[in-house]
């Protein structure tokens, strides 16, 4: 072949599919299972987002009671680990949602949530408090933030903004002091 001569493009046959059996299923667009699912996501919201954004109160403890020799600066470092840990985690658990690990995810995710608080209730110096608080209940808040967000994003069509308001209505009544 000539370096001038441009290739000839023959058409060939196309390949047809056989029909499949059945469409994929839509979303089930409410009743009882979706709306119930709302309401885990607002309570799943109110323990995750509620839990870090009420760091403040954690904070003023911390600098009163707890950790007295620790400068303010190192003490927001252990909420700023538990926010990043909450957001960031949701690289992993939202693939993990979409191959149909959602049982699994809110296991290990109120598991390490749970497993963070009861370490925090034990801690005494400020490396103990930054892991659990910080490392085990932002990583465990992270496994159960996403997948309640799916959950309802798939279960809804038409009433989907409704649904999400009521559960990222969660956040904002958390735990408060």
């Amino acid at each position: 072949m000539v370096a001038t001569d441009k290739p000839t493009i023959t058409p060939r046959e196309t390949a047809t599919l056989p029909p499949t059996s059945s469409p994929a299923p839509s979303p089930q667009n409410g009743g009882l299972a979706a709306w119930v699912g709302v309401f885990a996501g607002f309570l799943l919201f109110f323990t995750t987002w509620g839990f870090s954004t009420a760091y403040g109160a954690f904070q003023h403890f911390y600098q009163t009671d707890l950790l007295r020799d620790s400068s303010p600066s190192k003490l927001s470092w252990i909420g700023t680990v538990n926010a990043f840990f909450l957001i960031s985690t949701g690289v992993v658990a939202g693939p993990l949602f979409d191959w149909g690990f959602l049982i699994h995810l809110m296991i290990a995710g109120c598991f390490l949530t749970t497993l963070g608080l009861m370490m925090l209730s034990l801690s005494q110096t400020y490396y103990q408090v930054l892991l659990s608080q910080g490392f085990c209940c932002g990583i465990g808040s992270g496994l159960i933030y996403v997948p309640a967000l799916s959950l309802v994003l798939t279960s809804f069509t038409s009433r989907r903004g409704i649904a999400l308001g009521i559960v990222t209505c969660g956040a904002s009544i958390g735990i408060d002091r």
